[in-house]
C-alpha cells in the first residue's frame, strides 16, 4: 500500500460507496470502503484521472504518459489500455444496459475526446475540441449521466460540450460543467 511521500492526483468512490480507487507515482490501487489494504493494486504510469461504475466492479484510469485503461477490481491484470497521446486529464465509466456493457471517455491534453466501449480495442468516437475552438489546450474534463446516454465535455478553451453517446454533438457553449446522475441537468 502506498505510504511516504506519495502524492494522489485522482481518487474515484463507486456510486454505492463501497470501492474507492486512487493512484500516484507508485502505483494504482482499489480498496474496499471497509478495509485500507488493498484489493488490488495495478502499474498504471503516473495516475492522472480515476472513475468507477455504480457498483464499483469497473474502472477507468487516465495517466500523464498518454493511455487510458480499463480494469476490474476483481483482477490485478487491467482489461485494456489504448495510447491517446498527451496527459489524460480525466475520464469516466458507465455501465450501459449490462454490469459488464461500458462506455468510457477521456479528456486529453492533445484537444480530443476520446468515448471506448469495453473492449477498447480503438475509440468508437473522438471529437478534436482545439480543432473546433482554433486555440491549443485540451479537454481537461469529461463527465457522464448515469447509463452514458450523454457525456459532457469541458474544454481549456472555456468551452462545454454534449455529446450523445453515439458521438453527435448536441451543442456547445462556454460555462463550467457538471452533469447529473439522470442527464436531465448541466451547471
Amino acid at each position: 500500500p502506498p505510504s511516504g511521500d506519495t502524492d494522489f492526483y485522482s481518487v474515484a468512490i463507486s456510486g454505492n460507496g463501497e470501492y474507492i480507487a486512487t493512484g500516484s507515482f507508485v502505483g494504482s490501487y482499489v480498496f474496499s470502503s471497509t478495509s485500507n489494504v488493498p484489493l488490488q493494486t495495478f502499474d498504471l504510469g503516473c495516475a492522472q484521472s480515476y472513475d468507477l461504475t455504480f457498483n464499483g466492479q469497473f474502472g477507468a484510469c487516465g495517466n500523464r504518459e498518454g493511455e487510458v485503461w480499463c480494469f476490474s477490481k476483481d483482477s490485478s491484470t487491467p482489461l485494456w489500455s489504448y495510447s491517446v497521446g498527451g496527459i489524460v486529464h480525466s475520464v469516466a465509466i458507465q455501465s450501459i444496459t449490462t454490469p459488464t456493457d461500458l462506455i468510457i471517455a477521456a479528456g486529453s491534453s492533445n484537444g480530443y475526446v476520446y468515448v471506448f466501449d469495453e473492449t477498447g480495442g480503438a475509440p468508437l468516437w473522438s471529437y478534436d475540441a482545439d480543432a473546433v475552438s482554433g486555440t491549443d489546450g485540451g479537454v481537461v474534463s469529461v463527465a457522464m449521466s448515469g447509463q452514458g446516454q450523454y457525456i459532457a465535455v469541458g474544454s481549456y478553451h472555456d468551452k462545454l460540450y454534449l455529446f450523445n453517446a453515439a458521438g453527435s454533438k448536441l451543442w456547445e457553449k462556454p460555462v463550467p460543467v457538471s452533469i447529473s446522475w439522470d442527464g436531465g441537468h448541466m451547471g
